[in-house]
């Protein structure tokens, strides 16, 4: 399938997304002048050096904002022709090679998409986009962090996505990130430690570091005021700094899978925004009393926590709780508290609890949801 562009000079969008038999588009020059969006994510077919040849004769596309190219078969791109562009998608370009952007052009980019782009021969060019907002490098396989971050600390970058890397550590000028709301590491598997200058950025709300090689995090944790979701799933943590418990607006806590995690801070009460709190596959003997705290803790899973024997008896004064999660694990009693939570809706155990303990907790069938492996059930009284 073919498409002459010539044919609409004054068009303003083009959205050829997913059209997999397209093989050519053809860009006459006079064409495209307007053009505003273009979007040939998933064109796999396009003859895309005849393309990019063609949008080159056509010297500057100087209204184009947004320009999706995910899945091309690409090679380089010459972003001199693209002065005013505020949004560039490259993700999984495979074959791209090089991004040439000349000093001073891409000024006005905010969102930038090299999701892996792993053939990619440098990134420098980052450094000098003044109004970047967003930025995508996942699963480039980099080895070490690419010079892209300024001297400065009033870059705008907001999230910042760099999953899949093989970095073994952060430079210290991440801390320069002032306005970084959202920084994602995770399946960095050779990732060792976070730098000191990362317990700066006041304005982080999110933080994924699962299944990296981290096996300790600094008790300056707790200067990162504006935190709202850790995520911490499948590292090799042993305990939780104290002041983790400084984190007011915590929200979510994913700590599944860190199999060396064997107690959790005391005062973990103190999390008053905490909603979700996940455990599950932890070695964990207890949980604090002071959890019966968290007002507003809607899921507690301890999945296959095979090490934990009994709960706080006041849980039931986790009024929000909906979701209580403890199959696996060798709680031989459900605390009576428990009857007071009409709203929990999931308390699933497959092991063996006395069924008389059952009977006197669940006091509506809504504490019975996910109880139909519990042995003994077909004997549950009317």
């Amino acid at each position: 399938m073919t498409l002459d562009c010539g044919l609409v000079p004054n068009l303003e969008k083009l959205n050829l997304e997913k059209c997999y038999d397209l093989v050519e588009l053809h860009v006459p020059i006079g064409s495209l002048r307007r053009l505003v969006h273009l979007d040939l994510n998933h064109c796999k077919k396009l003859d895309s050096v005849s393309f990019i040849k063609q949008l080159e004769s056509l010297q500057v596309l100087k209204n184009l904002r947004f320009l999706d190219f995910r899945f091309l078969n690409l090679m380089t791109l010459d972003c001199g022709l693209l002065p005013n562009l505020e949004r560039l998608h490259l993700g999984s370009c495979c074959r791209l090679i090089e991004l040439r952007a000349p000093i001073g052009c891409l000024k006005k980019l905010i969102y930038l998409d090299l999701y892996n782009c792993s053939g990619i021969k440098s990134l420098s060019f980052i450094k000098q986009l003044e109004s970047l907002q967003v930025l995508n490098l996942r699963h480039l396989y980099l080895k070490e962090f690419p010079d892209i971050l300024p001297e400065h600390s009033n870059w705008n970058l907001l999230p910042l996505y760099f999953s899949g890397n093989y970095i073994e550590e952060l430079p210290s000028s991440i801390g320069n990130l002032q306005k970084l709301v959202s920084l994602d590491l995770h399946f960095c598997n050779k990732l060792k430690s976070l730098p000191q200058s990362m317990y700066s950025l006041q304005c982080l709300k999110h933080l994924d570091i699962q299944n990296t090689a981290i096996e300790e995090l600094s008790e300056d944790l707790g200067y990162l005021e504006a935190l709202e979701t850790l995520i911490l799933k499948g590292t090799r943590v042993k305990h939780l700094p104290d002041s983790i418990c400084k984190l007011k607006h915590l929200k979510t806590l994913l700590l599944e899978d860190c199999k060396a995690l064997m107690r959790l801070p005391e005062d973990l009460g103190l999390l008053q925004s905490l909603k979700e709190l996940s455990l599950s596959h932890c070695k964990i003997r207890d949980v604090p009393s002071s959890i019966c705290k968290l007002k507003r803790l809607r899921k507690l899973y301890l999945l296959k926590c095979d090490q934990l024997e009994e709960l706080p008896e006041k849980l039931g004064h986790l009024e929000c709780l909906e979701e209580l999660d403890i199959r696996g694990t060798i709680i031989s009693h459900l605390p009576m508290s428990l009857s007071l939570l009409k709203d929990l809706k999931i308390m699933q155990h497959y092991e063996e609890i006395p069924l008389y303990t059952v009977s006197q907790v669940c006091t509506s069938m809504h504490h019975l949801h996910g109880w139909t492996h519990t042995r003994g059930f077909a004997h549950f009284p009317p």
